[in-house]
């Protein structure tokens, strides 16, 4: 649980802005480190034992998020993070891996996603900002 508050804190306006599914204060992290519900499963990445990425996939829906601290932002993680959860959604049968809640069009996960196969399956706004709506096939 200290890790991942630890990288909550690590990570900036931008990615708390970009990543939101909960929030980024210690209670978070702790209710994150002790859930109960078997639909979620929850991921991080370490390095040096530091958590430099966490995520989820939500088993009943087919979908993920994923965040990468702020300064291990554009090195690979985020794209090792993906065909992680690609790779863990195929091995559980899952006939789809869609983003939760969507991405922003600025976001550089949009890219990472389309290089991974995903196709637009939506668009919306989102915090007033151009959101799409990812999805791949794992047929």
């Amino acid at each position: 649980m200290e890790s991942l508050s630890k990288a909550f804190g690590k990570c900036g306006e931008y990615t708390r802005n970009m990543y939101f599914p909960h929030g980024y204060a210690q209670e978070d992290a702790r209710l994150i480190c002790n859930n109960k519900d078997p639909d979620f499963v929850h991921f991080v990445i370490l390095i040096n034992y530091e958590v430099v990425a966490f995520g989820f996939i939500k088993k009943s829906k087919e979908s993920f998020g994923m965040a990468v601290v702020d300064e291990y932002q554009r090195k690979g993680i985020g794209s090792i993070f993906v065909d992680f959860m690609l790779y863990y959604a195929r091995l559980n049968g899952f006939k789809k891996l869609a983003t939760e809640g969507g991405t922003f069009n600025e976001s550089h996960l949009k890219d990472i996603l389309f290089k991974r196969g995903f196709n637009n399956t939506g668009e919306f706004l989102t915090r007033g900002k151009p959101t799409l709506m990812m999805e791949a096939k794992l047929l």
